[in-house]
């Protein structure tokens, strides 16, 4: 769990325009990579506030987020619900 005075999993995200979202998906698929983690289906479920048993929306908003180009997979070879993103650059 990244925690810290300028971060906090309960913020909302920006919602409604598809860039809006995938920015807010890179944005954290930077801050986890800086502290060293990598992004997955759940950690986006518990950053947006997402339900466990609603697992399709996360994975709908890291597929925009990767098909902007802004997040790729960091594992190809995994499976698709094990796989794990790093944002674009890395």
């Amino acid at each position: 769990m990244i925690s810290g005075p300028f971060f906090s999993p309960a913020i909302p995200a920006p919602r409604g325009v598809p860039a809006n979202c995938a920015a807010g998906d890179h944005h954290y698929a930077c801050l986890r990579h800086v502290c060293g983690q990598y992004t997955h289906n759940a950690s986006i479920r518990e950053r947006f506030g997402i339900a466990d048993g609603n697992s399709s929306m996360a994975s709908r908003l890291l597929k925009d987020a990767e098909a902007a180009k802004v997040i790729r997979v960091f594992d190809g070879q995994a499976a698709p619900k094990q796989r794990r993103y790093v944002p674009f650059w890395v």
